[in-house]
């Protein structure tokens, strides 16, 4: 069965939003959610009232380890595992780590509950609560234990968005940018994040939510299960991204930021993009200049080529598939070698 996506102004009420509760009946819902959300966000805390059974959990990557894991199933299972049956869903209310989590809860226990989705972050709204991914952390390597289960509904609420801070929402123009160079569409032509001030740029990835997920949800249909490797090309901007990610601590929009930067060097290099579709490519870029315009960092070769061969997607110990760009809406995935990629990288200022 298709998944639902719910767009909303506010957070749901019984009177008016019939779609979510359609999907939720608070008597049966275990509610996993980001303990900080009462503080930042208005009207939360009296909106939680209405489910008997909610859980807060601490978000970040150390959330999604085994251990957490082993205690918050005893601590779910002592309040309700013997009322619990798989008619009962599991509501996630977060960001990415906490969908994660509470997806992976969902898809195992009492061998699987209905999820629902209602992501708190732009990161999470645009790109990771949707795709059907799972996932725990185990011995240091990053989702290492998951499976692929899909959200019955995911519910995007403008309000609650729109709340968040300038950093969150700069920080998922990245992935907002990444997918649509893959996608191309009408409105990928039409979209201009050069808004200065926060609500009117917050106004405008609003405008462009919708399309930004139907074209991710677009890619995932022809690959769900990522067998084919259609869905590989969801990776563009995120090899090189994870190295700078690694290498600097920068945050992860500004990283993919940076990794489509040189996906389109790279590109170039190899002849995969010409030079009139390259340069109209990095025109079109500089007007999503809500998009901080930082300087390239300056990195070691030996710490990109460590990074780079600790991804698990590398193709093999010299090679790793890398997703280039044709054009707008034109992105094609081959293997290159790892020397290679950082010759390139040497030759366009990202090496020392």
């Amino acid at each position: 069965m298709e998944s639902v996506r719910l767009y909303l102004e506010r957070l749901p009420r019984k009177q008016t939003d019939k779609s979510f509760y359609r999907q939720v009946e608070p008597n049966q819902t275990i509610v996993i959610y980001d303990r900080r959300l009462p503080d930042h966000v208005p009207g939360f805390r009296q909106w939680l009232l209405q489910f008997p059974y909610v859980f807060a959990v601490r978000s970040g990557e150390s959330l999604k380890s085994v251990e957490a894991f082993n205690g918050f199933l005893s601590k779910v299972h002592r309040k309700v595992g013997g009322q619990a049956n798989p008619s009962w869903t599991v509501l996630a209310i977060g960001g990415g780590s906490v969908g994660d989590f509470a997806g992976f809860f969902a898809s195992v226990y009492k061998r699987g509950l209905k999820l629902v989705h209602l992501p708190t972050t732009w990161l999470a709204a645009l790109d990771s609560s949707h795709g059907g991914k799972t996932g725990l952390n185990f011995q240091g390597a990053k989702n290492q234990i998951g499976t692929f289960y899909p959200a019955g509904a995911t519910v995007m609420v403008r309000s609650v968005l729109m709340a968040l801070p300038q950093q969150q929402l700069r920080d998922a123009l990245g992935e907002l940018l990444k997918i649509a160079i893959i996608d191309g569409s009408p409105w990928v032509k039409k979209m201009r994040l050069d808004r200065r001030s926060t609500p009117s740029l917050a106004r405008e990835v609003w405008k462009y939510l919708k399309p930004a997920v139907e074209a991710k949800l677009k890619v995932v249909r022809r690959d769900p299960l990522e067998k084919t490797g259609e869905r590989y090309r969801l990776n563009l901007g995120h090899t090189f991204g994870h190295v700078v990610e690694g290498a600097t601590g920068a945050s992860h929009g500004i990283s993919v930021w940076l990794g489509l930067q040189f996906a389109i060097e790279l590109s170039l290099e190899e002849g995969i993009l010409d030079r009139k579709r390259g340069a109209e490519l990095l025109t079109w870029l500089a007007k999503q200049s809500a998009m901080p315009m930082i300087p390239r960092p300056r990195l070691k070769k030996q710490t990109v080529s460590k990074l780079i061969r600790a991804d698990k997607k590398r193709a093999g110990p010299n090679e790793v598939r890398f997703v280039f760009v044709k054009g707008l809406g034109q992105t094609e995935v081959r293997k290159i070698s790892i020397e290679r990629l950082l010759t390139a990288a040497k030759e366009n200022g990202w090496l020392r």
